[in-house]
């Protein structure tokens, strides 16, 4: 698969690495709204706030499953009221996230703001996708979303690079949340959506989880839930659980009730790895 020649503007960036992706991923390209077969002068670029958002989600979730301090001052915050929505639950724990991982937002900051660039291997196209509800494995509505699949390379920022605990806790944050959160789906799925079983025990049980040294995410749109599996950390963590939904309502239903399915590769949407790529 071709690469990129051209050279990261941050001087400190590890080459060899990129975002591999082991389903179709839909997010909001730049450079275009409609740009699956028409590249142009200036390629489609993969933003980096969807990026940011998937280590963020992974980190939340690692760092509540835990730091039993962590869980045990959440739950009294939302005992004591202090939270009006899911979203102000959200924004407090990524606070405390902050503090404790003093590196996190220097990682960002050496991010590109423009994101990364699709080499002209990376396939893209509109994709027919099924929205699952994961109550019952029931179709709740189909659409047309662009897609794309294949390498994107991705250097890491030199504070990343191995062996550094930052690395360490990337992908000790990204092995939980992704195989937590596979667990969820696939448990709910099993009995309509069969034909499904060799992508989440193979692919992303084994491959993703186990094969890849790398940092595994879940990336982009994957499901409608309005948290994108932000608020799924509270689900496994029994006290916070309560407290969520004594003092926000149902609405506050820590578990995505939805996945977007793509039935022409039987996969579901976003699983990616941030990993070594000179090796592919």
């Amino acid at each position: 698969m071709n690469r990129s020649t051209s050279k990261p503007e941050h001087e400190d960036w590890v080459q060899g690495w990129g975002l591999t992706t082991y389903a179709p991923v839909a997010v909001g390209l730049r450079a275009g709204e409609s740009q699956s077969h028409d590249r142009g002068a200036e390629p489609p670029h993969l933003p980096r706030e969807p990026f940011v958002d998937a280590l963020r989600t992974a980190l939340l979730f690692h760092e509540l499953k835990r730091d039993a301090g962590l869980r045990a001052v959440t739950a009294r915050e939302l005992r004591q009221g202090n939270f009006r929505r899911p979203d102000d639950v959200i924004a407090w724990v990524e606070a405390r996230l902050d503090e404790r991982l003093p590196w996190l937002r220097s990682l960002e900051a050496a991010l590109p703001p423009t994101g990364w660039p699709l080499p002209r291997a990376v396939s893209l196209e509109r994709r027919r996708v099924l929205w699952l509800s994961l109550r019952d494995g029931r179709v709740l509505q189909e659409r047309s979303l662009e897609t794309f699949q294949g390498i994107v390379p991705a250097p890491l920022p030199s504070l990343v690079n191995a062996p550094s605990k930052v690395l360490h806790e990337l992908r000790a944050a990204g092995r939980a949340f992704v195989e937590a959160l596979a667990t969820h789906e696939w448990e709910r799925l099993r009995r309509v959506w069969t034909v499904l079983s060799p992508f989440y025990v193979q692919e992303v049980k084994h491959t993703l989880l186990h094969v890849s040294s790398g940092i595994p995410l879940r990336l982009g749109y994957w499901t409608d839930d309005p948290y994108r599996g932000k608020l799924f950390a509270f689900w496994r963590v029994p006290e916070v659980r309560r407290a969520l939904r004594q003092h926000l309502g149902r609405a506050a239903d820590p578990r995505p009730r939805t996945v977007l399915y793509a039935p022409e590769v039987r996969r579901t949407l976003g699983w990616v790895a941030w990993e070594a790529i000179s090796a592919i």
